[in-house]
């Protein structure tokens, strides 16, 4: 893979090398701004403190909810199972001679630095030149990552996890009356749709996540959750996200309780923990604690060791970060929806390489998840462990390598 710098000079650069335990709470917080696109969006709210309860249903809608979410869990326990997105395609024929440039929101962020390590891995077997630009996040670096992606006429522009289009109009206009196609990536739900902005978006699976979550929550609890959702309305996809939470409690346990607590990223390291401890203050029934992005458990963890509640109160959020893997296995955290980076990197690459060909992309794109609990996740933190290795293979076989 080769680096580009905001300045446009070249840097040599194997794939950078993240740790992938616990940091400091500063690079905890550093890393979830940038991993989960936290600029800011016009008509999401913030949510503080909304309690709701499921509406009652009959009981034969009570077992036939019950088979409903316990279906969908024990689907996604497993190995991912590859969907192919659409007809193979013959990749080194499609991207002969092509450039995509891919602008991350910033180059120190782990979760896109590994997804576009994906794409860069399979870029020389594929026969094409994958420039990542070197920027520490700012909207001026990203104009000139856009200026030289038009320059050195690339084929197509990947705004990569949160660089936002929204704030580069008038360069996303420039780009395209070159020919160059551009997109945004992992930055909202599906549920959102697609960018006005650009020419196409590849969202996150945010609303599966949540139903994930609440399914495992009901399913631990025996239908009697009483859980503490952390969200962070300053996050783009946060708000159905957490929507998608409330609907599966209201589907399948009509007596779960639930409230939902707003903390904006910037303030994860202070007002995570009280949020929890008031929480188990005010309702000594309390049984989940559920943050949406999995760094937040960063901050959940001590408030319930201090409180002698990890027996009683459990975890389960979503993202997949490795130190939250292994909390599982410890038995801090009881549950998280994740996904491998590398195959994340596979299925962008697969939407841009449909679009250069004018072939049409899938919307959204396959993206392999899992859900990792102390039963399933095993000993090994090697991806090929933790996810198998089918998906990986398949992607290569619909290329035709």
């Amino acid at each position: 893979m080769t680096e580009q710098s905001s300045s446009g000079t070249a840097i040599s650069s194997d794939r950078e090398k993240e740790k992938t335990m616990r940091g400091t709470t500063r690079r905890v917080v550093r890393r979830a701004a940038v991993c989960f696109g936290v600029f800011g969006l016009a008509g999401f709210g913030a949510v503080y403190g909304v309690s709701g309860t499921s509406a009652a249903a009959p009981k034969s809608a009570v077992v036939a909810a019950s088979s409903g979410y316990a279906a969908q869990l024990k689907t996604y326990e497993a190995f991912p199972v590859f969907k192919a997105p659409g007809p193979p395609i013959n990749a080194k024929k499609i991207m002969k001679g092509k450039t995509i440039v891919a602008i991350p929101v910033e180059s120190a962020n782990p979760f896109t630095t590994d997804l576009e390590a994906g794409e860069s891995g399979v870029a020389k077997q594929i026969g094409f030149n994958f420039i990542r630009w070197n920027n520490q996040g700012t909207v001026a670096e990203w104009i000139n990552g856009m200026n030289y992606a038009i320059s050195h006429h690339a084929a197509l522009i990947a705004l990569d996890g949160g660089s936002q289009p929204r704030l580069l109009g008038p360069e996303i206009k420039k780009a395209q009356s070159a020919g160059i196609i551009v997109i945004d990536t992992h930055e909202t739900d599906a549920t959102q749709g697609k960018s006005p902005y650009v020419n196409f978006t590849i969202p996150a699976p945010y609303t599966l996540a949540g139903q994930l979550m609440a399914d495992y929550a009901i399913q631990d609890t025996n239908s009697k959750a009483d859980a503490l959702i952390i969200t962070s309305s300053d996050i783009i996809g946060a708000a159905p996200f957490v929507a998608s939470i409330e609907a599966t409690f209201k589907k399948y346990c009509p007596g779960c309780k639930y409230t939902v607590k707003n903390v904006p990223v910037a303030s994860w390291a202070t007002g995570i923990g009280p949020a929890v401890t008031g929480a188990m203050l005010a309702d000594p029934g309390l049984n989940y604690v559920m943050p949406i992005f999995d760094p937040e458990t960063e901050f959940v963890t001590p408030a319930l060791l201090t409180a002698h509640k990890t027996a009683t109160v459990h975890i389960a959020t979503y993202a997949g970060t490795p130190f939250v893997l292994q909390d599982i296995r410890q038995g801090t955290a009881q549950m998280d929806v994740g996904e491998n980076l590398q195959w994340v990197g596979f299925a962008m690459l697969d939407d841009e390489m449909r679009l250069i060909a004018h072939l049409k992309p899938a919307f959204p794109e396959y993206l392999a998840t899992r859900v990792f609990t102390k039963s399933d996740i095993g000993t090994s933190s090697s991806a090929s462990a933790e996810y198998g290795t089918s998906v990986g293979k398949a992607w290569l076989k619909l290329w035709g390598l």
